[in-house]
Order: structure tokens, then sequence, then C-alpha cells
């Protein structure tokens, strides 16, 4: 009830409660006097407009507005106020969850580079009548400066977009080399607020790693199997 009453989109006006009193009691005098009902059954009918009031209210905790965004969210915020513990589990299978059934490998920095690895951030479109689908997917790498490294599905064209979304500058800043599984590649590179982001494409897909300039030269990328080290937010 607790979660219900938070995420209502829309709260009643004191009036509208005490306009559906006033409908009860005079609803319930008229069963009461004319139709001769027992006691009980015009208490009910007293009280059926109040509470016709209080659910449709309560309703709008599931549809529209902050009220549930998605049901998993609120399915989520009602086990929070039984379990802590099991929300907290509940919310970490689901964060892991595109990262473990990602449609395009994942990279990031090899095992040997000693700072803390973290899940990044996720982006999923639909088509009009189709299903979500996963479509970007970010590890973090934190040692000082972080070195963040982006696998998404992308063409040209959609990479342009998401270059922009990074706040990505339209002129290329150069080209820098760097390994891909032991393979170099040619990234090309734009300025942004972070530092550079360096974009590259690999078979159908594209990879961008996002740092500081001073950092890029030294980047090396690997492809990740073992999701644990991002997963617990530690170093391996």
């Amino acid at each position: 009830m607790r979660t219900v009453r938070s995420r209502r989109s829309h709260l009643p006006a004191p009036w509208i409660s005490v306009a559906a009193l006033v409908l009860g009691v005079a609803l319930a005098a008229v069963a009461a006097l004319l139709f001769r009902w027992p006691w009980w059954l015009s208490g009910l009918v007293l009280i059926a407009p109040v509470s016709l009031a209080a659910l449709l209210f309560a309703a709008t905790a599931f549809t529209g507005g902050k009220a549930a965004e998605t049901w998993s969210q609120l399915t989520l915020d009602v086990l929070s106020s039984v379990s802590q513990r099991r929300a907290r589990e509940l919310a970490l299978r689901r964060r892991v969850a595109p990262f473990r059934s990602a449609p395009f490998p994942l990279y990031g920095l090899p095992p040997t580079w000693p700072g803390r690895r973290m899940l990044g951030s996720t982006s999923s479109s639909a088509d009009r009548n189709g299903p979500m689908r996963t479509t970007a997917l970010e590890l973090r790498h934190v040692n000082g400066p972080a070195v963040d490294v982006e696998a998404c599905h992308v063409d040209d064209d959609g990479l342009t977009v998401r270059l922009d979304e990074l706040g990505a500058d339209v002129d290329d800043g150069g080209v820098v080399t760097i390994p891909v599984d032991g393979q170099e590649h040619e990234f090309r590179y734009r300025t942004s607020d972070g530092g550079v982001v360096a974009y590259t494409h690999v078979g159908d897909h594209a990879i961008l790693v996002r740092c500081d300039r001073s950092v890029l030269d030294d980047v090396e990328l690997v492809r990740i199997t073992d999701l644990q080290p991002y997963i617990d937010g530690r170093s391996p």
C-alpha cells in the first residue's frame, strides 16, 4: 500500500473525498428510508462512493506519469517494502541481464589493468511493433582517470547519432591505433566535455572509448567473457 500511495500519478483533492462521502450518505439514506434495506447493507452503500474514488486514484499507480515507468520497476518497489535483500538481488539480476545476453561482443581493458571495473550504461530500442533489443553496453574502468568502453550495434548513421549524444565535436581530432584482441585497429577520435571519444567498427558492431586524451595512447582492449569483476565492482 505504501508503494502504491507513493507512485500514484494523481492525488485526490479534499473536496473529492467530501463529495464522495456526501453522495454515499445520500444513497444510504435513500436505501434505508425508501427501500427499507437493513443497516449493514445501507452502510455498504454509504462507503461505496468513497471506496470507488480511492480505488480509481490508487489505480493511477499502474498507468502513466511517474506512477509505474514500467511494471518491473513497480514490482521491484513492492518487493523492497517486503525484503530489501531480495529487492537488491532482483535489481542486480536485472542490471546484469543485458550484459549476459549481449547481442554483440563486449570489450574492456586487459586483466593486467589494476583498477576497479564496473557495469556502465545500457541502451535499447524497439521497432514499432517489435520487442526491445539491446543496442549499446558500456563497461567502466576507474583507476584515477576513467576509461569507459562501449560496444554498440549501429550503422554509420547510428554511430554519428551516438557520438552526438555523447557530446563529441563534429570535427575529428585525429587517429590513434588501439590494439583489440592483439590486432591493431585505427580509431578516429573527437573531443568531448569529458576528454575524447574514440571509435571504430569491428565486424558488424562499433567500439567507443571515452577517456582523457592523455590516457588514450595507452589503451588496449580485449574481449570480455568474464563479467564477474564488473558485477562485483572490483579489480580482477
